[in-house]
């Protein structure tokens, strides 16, 4: 999925496999449902969280009082598990599944939609997954994975931004880490169609942001669409950053969704200077729709953690390759 974009307009436009919700594409992670991956991310987040929270002190099933003991902790796991894969659960079903009062089952909801951050919701019946807070919980996460290494992408090409200048910035969590470094830069224009990263930047006076319109697809933060490539052939920028899912060295840079590509690739055309910023994860990977060949970007960033055999190919193709050392220690 495009670094941090990940739109949903596959989900929209694409059916769903029968029984299994599954991709009908097979590149960059088709096989895993969005229910699946989203559904890992909020658990994975509720129960860090609630591990650090509290101790273990009941054996049976008892810890209303005292915290969460493991029988009710096992309990509410399992219910926001069943939450989170049909996207409701009732009262009456959940006192026969587990052969309790509805009393202590509310008590269960209530802990659930406090500990999930909003993820599950509460109704006079039962309760629902918030899929809004799921998406921003996950966006979160990704924007988590690898942080020292954005970072220290990050640093590099906002030292590649002109004074003054107009920079254009593509949706993604790498991107995002770009904007947040030029918070420190005085006179710029940032033009971007992530809405997460106009919304950090909008209330810094020093900087001239501009956003992007077009359509929102389905758990995305991205503008894309005709709108957008409307927009994106009325302007010009000194130096574009774009995020993408995968590099190749034979097709070149790819994202699952091609009406993300066709508005990246305008971003491309539309900057004196593009520039693909990538973890080492994306690279020697391609996705479905290609956003533009290795000739049609002056350079790539990627971290340190890039397979130096992969980066020499690319070399030898002419294209550049800066590689950002992360700081440790």
């Amino acid at each position: 999925m495009i670094d941090g974009g990940r739109t949903g307009y596959e989900l929209s436009q694409r059916s769903m496999a029968s029984g299994g919700g599954r991709f009908a594409i097979g590149h960059h992670r088709g096989d895993e449902t969005i229910g699946d991956r989203v559904s890992h991310a909020t658990y994975q987040f509720w129960h860090q969280r609630q591990r650090r929270r509290r101790e273990d002190t009941d054996k049976g099933g008892h810890g209303e009082q005292s915290g969460w003991g493991s029988g009710t902790r096992q309990r509410r796991e399992q219910i926001l598990q069943q939450v989170q894969r049909s996207g409701r659960v009732t009262i009456k079903e959940l006192t026969g599944q587990f052969g309790l009062s509805a009393v202590t089952i509310r008590k269960d909801l209530e802990q659930l939609e406090r500990a999930s951050e909003g993820t599950v919701k509460r109704y006079r019946g039962g309760a629902v997954v918030n899929r809004g807070s799921m998406f921003k919980m996950d966006f979160h996460l990704r924007e988590e994975e690898l942080r020292e290494e954005k970072i220290a992408i990050a640093e590099i090409a906002a030292a590649m931004v002109p004074e003054n200048g107009v920079v254009m910035l593509s949706a993604g969590t790498t991107t995002t880490y770009i904007a947040r470094q030029l918070v420190r830069r005085r006179g710029l224009t940032v033009v971007t169609n992530g809405i997460n990263i106009a919304a950090e930047l909008a209330g810094h006076s020093e900087l001239t942001v501009v956003m992007i319109g077009g359509m929102v697809p389905e758990k995305s933060y991205a503008t894309v669409g005709p709108t957008a490539q409307d927009y994106l052939t009325r302007i010009t920028a000194d130096i574009a950053f774009v995020g993408v899912a995968g590099i190749d060295a034979q097709v070149g840079f790819t994202t699952p969704y091609m009406m993300e590509a066709e508005t990246y690739a305008l971003m491309i055309q539309m900057a004196r200077k593009a520039v693909v910023v990538a973890d080492h994860t994306k690279l020697n990977h391609r996705s479905l729709s290609i956003i533009a060949p290795l000739a049609g970007v002056h350079a790539t960033i990627v971290d340190d953690g890039a397979d130096p055999a992969f980066l020499e190919v690319l070399r030898n193709q002419g294209h550049e390759v800066l590689v950002a050392s992360k700081i440790t220690g």
